[in-house]
């Protein structure tokens, strides 16, 4: 479901940037109820909230998938350095994208799919992680069914 939602969601936001929008005047781009009218700004809020909607699937399960994998003595600190390298990249990609728009001569189209691109590497990584992800769930599993046992032994010493 993560890989699904990042390729899904990316190819949707690009998507956006390829819509022939119409050629407005100023005075037509400040009358709201014009835009309103226009099916193509409509199809352009669909397909952002698609966007946005299958997105926030990685959002969501990101952090429950990288607990699941991590001991809970380590979890809070995988959590944060992801959260970290997220608001890094949140901030990276503008400043990328505004380089991109200066040395592209505000070429839209060719800038998205060049940060389409960036993206790729992590999709990649998410697919390998996969791969392992069932195995490394069970060690973690077993590792704290072992503790479990453990502290039911030492409880009952106590008693």
């Amino acid at each position: 479901m993560i890989v699904l939602s990042i390729v899904v969601g990316l190819i949707m936001y690009a998507l956006i940037f390829f819509l022939p929008l119409p050629h407005l005047t100023v005075d037509e781009g400040k009358n709201i109820p014009l835009l309103m009218s226009l099916p193509i700004i409509w199809a352009m809020g669909i397909i952002y909230f698609t966007s946005r909607s299958v997105f926030s699937l990685y959002i969501v399960n990101q952090a429950p998938v990288l607990q699941e994998i991590n001991l809970p003595e380590a979890q809070g600190q995988i959590v944060s350095w992801n959260q970290f390298l997220e608001s890094l990249g949140r901030g990276i990609a503008p400043l990328l994208a505004g380089i991109l728009l200066v040395l592209t001569g505000m070429n839209y189209q060719l800038v998205v799919i060049i940060m389409a691109l960036c993206i790729i590497p992590g999709i990649v990584l998410w697919i390998l992680a996969l791969r392992w992800f069932e195995n490394d769930s069970k060690i973690i599993k077993e590792i704290l069914n072992d503790r479990a046992k453990i502290l039911k032994e030492r409880k009952s010493n106590f008693s």
